[in-house]
């Protein structure tokens, strides 16, 4: 860009300062794009290592059982972590790639010949769904050792193989992308897990039985967070489908998932009753992203707060009580809870604004969240002389300041 700056740093910073997590989305083994319009660099994996890298249906694709193209891989991703604050990295559900038109085996018979000949044993299929298991395993682990707040996730086709659950149909990822998602699951070598749940709720693909069958999989307890279609749930005719409403329900109704994930975005950012209803509905007020104990269950500690002047012009001034020592369990955010006219409503608010305005609430309670999603105890603030009606009890009370 001119001037030059750098997207993903001023996208990071700009998120950050929003309270918005920012997760890299990677496709771990795609050099290049079909409808690509610019050439590659000199040093692009294809021109330096042009062996690893192979053409298939349009697409230039790393092959995962080459070394050196799952170095490549690996090394991009911790690049990311290493020098940029996200907040996670995410991977889509592309693998070995998907057959499209081609309709031929993936070329990789050199690499596939090198492993027999080094002793190597598993039948081709069994070999690349290890090579992807290989990966995923490193990935995790390696994130980790970097910065252990960064989560790691996944978006799989969402399903494993057909007949899981019974009566499923569709594509066998297992044996056509040689990715062993329920594996990866059951492993824990992931944070969350976002299954591309994009079909209905009723049908061969049912949106539901899909999502029930991949909570009974989470054996080691991560989040799962399925991913929801909303473009082809928007009519054309402006009128209401509820089946984006109502697989939020369901979502919500099953103690084994703690949220979603739309796709596409700019289908949520369209005027649409859509939109409407979520705004007024499901989405009314805002939401923390749950916490993630496997990476960090020691909360921050109560901020330090006090109050600037009284009644409806009255303010609220919040800092962090002590600086972090360690990067996960920095102040990320304040959840600020108000109680106005007899209702409580949150506000989640960046951790840069350190004050913000009573505006008419006769108590106030802040908590400091950090960044894997641990909450501070409350402090809570009675503001003398609003028009608020006090509560006759307030969200757990750590301090109180006249």
């Amino acid at each position: 860009p001119e001037p030059f700056y750098d997207p993903l740093q001023f996208a990071v910073e700009q998120a950050h300062v929003r309270g918005i997590e920012l997760h890299a989305w990677f496709n771990p083994y795609r050099a290049k794009h079909k409808d690509s319009k610019s050439s590659v660099t000199r040093d692009h994996i294809s021109k330096r290592f042009p062996h690893v890298v192979k053409e298939y249906d349009g697409y230039l694709w790393m092959d995962p059982g080459e070394p050196i193209a799952v170095r490549q891989s690996l090394a991009v991703f911790l690049d990311v972590v290493k020098r940029y604050d996200v907040d996670g990295i995410h991977m889509d559900d592309y693998f070995y790639p998907y057959r499209g038109s081609e309709k031929r085996e993936f070329p990789d018979e050199p690499s596939y010949q090198r492993y027999k000949r080094s002793g190597g044993r598993l039948a081709r299929n069994d070999w690349r769904r290890n090579n992807v298991n290989q990966f995923m395993a490193k990935l995790y682990v390696e994130t980790k050792k970097l910065k252990p707040h960064v989560k790691v996730g996944v978006a799989p086709f969402g399903i494993w193989r057909p007949n899981h659950p019974r009566g499923i149909v569709g594509l066998d990822q297992y044996d056509v992308l040689y990715a062993d998602a329920k594996l990866w699951l059951n492993q824990g070598w992931l944070d969350y897990f976002s299954p591309q749940l994009y079909w209905p709720i009723e049908g061969k693909q049912s949106f539901t039985k899909l999502l029930d069958w991949w909570i009974s999989e989470n054996t080691s307890q991560r989040h799962i967070w399925p991913g929801m279609s909303v473009g082809r749930y928007i009519p054309g005719d402006g009128t209401l489908s509820m089946e984006v409403p109502n697989q939020l329900a369901a979502i919500r109704q099953r103690p084994g998932s703690t949220g979603f994930i739309f796709w596409p975005l700019q289908s949520v950012m369209l005027n649409t009753t859509l939109t409407d209803r979520l705004k007024d509905n499901e989405f009314a007020q805002p939401a923390l992203i749950p916490t993630s104990p496997w990476l960090d269950d020691e909360p921050p500690a109560a901020p330090m707060v006090k109050l600037i002047g009284r009644g409806d012009g009255a303010s609220v001034e919040m800092r962090p009580a002590r600086p972090s020592g360690r990067s996960g369990s920095d102040v990320f955010l304040w959840a600020v809870q108000a109680r106005i006219d007899n209702a409580w409503k949150l506000a989640v608010v960046p951790a840069h604004v350190n004050q913000i305005p009573t505006e008419g609430a006769s108590v106030i309670a802040i908590s400091a969240i950090d960044r894997t999603g641990n909450a501070s105890k409350r402090v809570v603030v009675q503001i003398p002389g609003t028009r608020g009606v006090a509560p006759a009890t307030t969200p757990t009370t750590t301090a109180t300041i006249p």
